[in-house]
């Protein structure tokens, strides 16, 4: 079994409120994309359905773009768009699953209050845009969850499905 974060997916907080749903969320998407990634070859992560499609591996990039732009908006930080390309070498998925575990920690811990002041900032070229965190909500949490599920959908034709003991229910990967 991996050892990276969100093998299983962690306690959940003692009460319900905004920041500690939304904590719970990322904590989903964690667990998710830990099992949607665990595992994957070179071969597979150059995998693409047809020619148009991005590979998996593209689809990773994305997801921690994406991941970042949320860290953005929780620091009252701006996201430079078009999205930036990674660095030669990163290891992704350690840094994907680390940015989720910060942005989940972050919020878990953030008072619910603290919501209204959050906004999502985007450099477009010369243009500042500027949405309410809703469209975060909505938006890129809602993205990276779905791009999550291309990835683990383009494992299958790759010949590596995820792993059918991943429970996304429970949050634990269930032993035979």
């Amino acid at each position: 079994m991996s050892t990276a974060p969100y093998a299983a997916i962690p306690e959940p907080p003692e009460e319900y409120n905004a920041t500690t749903v939304l904590s719970r969320l990322m904590d989903g998407l964690g667990f998710r994309y830990h099992w949607a990634t665990d595992g994957l070859t070179e071969e597979e992560l150059d995998y693409r359905p047809e020619p148009a499609c991005r590979s998996i591996k593209e689809i990773l990039h994305h997801i921690h773009n994406i991941v970042d732009m949320v860290e953005h908006s929780l620091k009252g930080e701006r996201y430079q768009l078009p999205e930036p390309s990674l660095p030669d070498g990163l290891d992704v998925r350690a840094a994907t699953l680390a940015s989720i575990e910060r942005v989940s920690t972050n919020l878990r811990t953030a008072e619910p209050s603290r919501i209204a002041e959050w906004h999502t900032l985007f450099r477009m070229g010369d243009q500042d845009l500027q949405f309410p965190f809703w469209n975060t909500i909505n938006g890129t949490m809602s993205d990276a969850i779905y791009h999550v599920g291309q990835v683990a959908a383009y494992r299958r034709p790759a010949g590596n499905p995820i792993d059918p003991n991943a429970n996304p229910l429970l949050g634990v990967r269930m032993t035979q």
